[in-house]
Parts: C-alpha cells; sequence; structure tokens
C-alpha cells in the first residue's frame, strides 16, 4: 500500500484501495470482515493522503466476478504487491494475482516484495512496501 500511496501522493492523484472479495456476496459476515479490514486500510492511506482516497469492496463468487463488478475509469490502473513468496525486491505472481491480471481491463502493476523506493521522503523515514 506504501508504494500506491507515495505514487499517488508524488503525483497528486487520487487513489481508490479495492479489496477484492472471492466469497459468497449473500455471506454477510465474511463481506463485513473485509470491510472492517478496509476500514482499517482506508483509515491509515486516508492520513496521509487527505481528502483523496476512497475505498471499494468488490465482492463475487470468484476473484473474476468481483473484478468484473467494478466501474473502472480510463487511465485508471491496478498496484498489486508481490506474493511473500518472492524473494526481497523480486516478483512473484501467484494464482490469485494471475487470475486477477487476467480479468483486469485496466493495466497492472506489480510492486516488488519489500521494495523501499529511493530518493523520496518515505526514504527519509524509513517506510517499507
Amino acid at each position: 500500500m506504501q508504494a500506491a500511496l507515495g505514487a499517488a501522493s508524488w503525483r497528486s492523484l487520487p487513489l481508490r484501495l479495492v479489496s477484492l472479495v472471492a466469497l459468497d456476496p449473500d455471506n454477510p459476515e465474511a463481506v463485513r470482515a473485509a470491510e472492517a479490514n478496509m476500514a482499517e486500510r482506508f483509515a491509515a492511506a486516508a492520513a496521509q493522503l487527505p481528502g483523496k482516497v476512497t475505498r471499494t469492496v468488490a465482492p463475487g463468487k470468484t476473484i473474476e466476478d468481483a473484478i468484473e463488478g467494478l466501474d473502472w475509469d480510463e487511465g485508471e490502473l491496478m498496484m498489486i504487491g508481490s506474493s511473500r513468496l518472492a524473494r526481497n525486491n523480486r516478483l512473484f505472481l501467484g494464482a490469485t494475482a494471475n487470475r486477477v491480471l487476467r480479468a483486469l481491463p485496466v493495466p497492472m502493476v506489480v510492486v516488488p516484495r519489500n521494495y523501499i523506493r529511493r530518493g523520496t521522503a518515505a526514504d527519509d523515514v524509513g517506510q517499507r512496501v
């Protein structure tokens, strides 16, 4: 999330946090859990980019259904972190990320595992992605 926050802040762009919930959308408990998790992430992001962050929880029976249920703006892209199976500063797409990539109607940027952007304000405070 830090890479997306840094990119949005640096370019003065809005940031939309998206949680894809591949669960039965009729299961209110699963959707509530996703919304609670999103609320925590949203609060942290909104503190860094006041007035520029929105959030969306997209439920669907599959990841593809969740993605299809979202409206995408022209020029939008999705940033996703590399799998935790990747070595530091390397990319590894797991099965879910591959499914997301195939279903997305917008470009996807994959951030390497434990990526640290050099020469930025984030460097000064030691933020890790």
